[in-house]
């Protein structure tokens, strides 16, 4: 949900006045430093995510053309396809059954497995839920143990702390976050990378503008047009703005909806750290869920079977896998996202719980 037109021109207002839209424009500069405030760390604004980690990988791979990338199956489908732009190839390695992020254990197996092979790790923050802390640590120290770094995929996470008090954006060598529509904080379309060395932000901005130098001549083949706009950063902004009542709209919303649902049920651990783009829910078993999806397309209301394990897409089938996937081949049949959004009334959270509960029922009569 977009912030009023009136909102958006406040900080417009400024582009207009300078007369620039593009390039690193007065709304795109001030995003990026509150932004950079907020997380402690140099921040990048990007024209969106998928291309925010395309640039970062390409940032921290340099010269690694054919190596691996250590990544979730258990993810939305750029985590994987920025590593194929980059000409590194995708392995999938499985979630943690009780968090949902990147298995610690079996992220320590498949780097011990592939000494020399893996150039990144991409690591998420599953639904904009920040890992445990304990998790994250062991990330990075894995990582950094390894020699190769660490890129976290924090899509729907801008606002969320983890319990320790790190930000979504305090995370891994780089964290890159989503502005686009469905996410708490939007700009439409964009997105912002976060970087722990100042200089990986600075290769990171050259490389979003088409590697040009100070004469205007482009020094890499390798580079992007990747920069955020001044009508999405003044969007951005006034979203910023407004996402400290955003979340706890969506938080109470979740709370309201998790309440009604019956018994048969899985959620996240840590969920309620997140920043409930949807409501992720895992049921019982897959029969209970096609039974939900049903309901829902008998009632119109748009359910997402989110996130569909890569490794089963056309496009991945011939990744190589560093583990048997179980957690994520077992949630892949089992995950239900369900609707969410600020303005949810009483009656939508109402239907949302009615249909889970019919869905259920049919199942159990089945």
């Amino acid at each position: 949900m977009l912030a009023s037109p009136e909102a958006i021109e406040r900080y417009l207002g400024r582009s207009r006045d300078a007369r620039w839209f593009s390039n690193f424009g007065p709304c795109a500069r001030l995003l990026s430093d509150r932004l950079t405030e907020s997380a402690g760390r140099p921040c990048v604004l990007v024209a969106n995510a998928t291309l925010g980690l395309i640039a970062a990988l390409a940032a921290v791979s340099a010269d690694r053309e054919g190596a691996e990338v250590l990544v979730p199956s258990f993810a939305f489908a750029a985590s994987a396809q920025a590593a194929a732009w980059n000409r590194l190839r995708p392995v999938f390695v499985d979630v943690h059954p009780g968090h949902w992020h990147l298995d610690p254990d079996r992220l320590d197996e498949a780097l011990a497995a592939r000494p020399g092979r893996v150039a990144v790790v991409v690591a998420l923050s599953s639904f904009g839920v920040p890992p445990p802390p304990d998790v994250r640590r062991r990330w990075e120290q894995s990582c950094a143990g390894a020699g190769v770094p660490l890129v976290v995929d924090s899509a729907a996470g801008y606002g969320a702390v983890a319990e320790d008090g790190i930000p979504i954006g305090g995370q891994g060598d780089v964290e890159v976050v989503s502005f686009h529509a469905l996410k708490p904080l939007s700009s439409g379309e964009g997105g912002a990378v976060f970087c722990r060395d100042a200089a990986v932000a600075e290769r990171i901005t050259h490389l979003i503008n088409f590697a040009f130098d100070e004469e205007h001549q482009a020094t890499e083949l390798l580079a992007l047009n990747a920069k955020l706009s001044e009508p999405a950063a003044a969007i951005g902004l006034a979203s910023l703005d407004e996402l400290p009542d955003a979340l706890a709209a969506r938080r109470e919303h979740a709370e309201a909806i998790v309440h009604r649902l019956p018994r048969g049920i899985t959620y996240q651990s840590g969920g309620h750290l997140g920043t409930w783009q949807f409501v992720p829910t895992a049921l019982d078993d897959p029969d209970a869920r096609a039974a939900i999806l049903a309901e829902a397309g008998r009632r119109d209301v748009a359910l997402r079977t989110y996130y569909d394990p890569l490794h089963w897409m056309p496009a991945f089938t011939a990744c190589e896998r560093a583990d048997e996937l179980v957690v994520t081949e077992d949630l892949g049949r089992r995950m239900l996202s369900l609707p969410m959004a600020v303005d949810l009334d009483e009656g939508a959270i109402a239907e949302i719980a009615d249909l889970v509960e019919q869905g259920l029922r049919s199942a159990l009569r089945a």
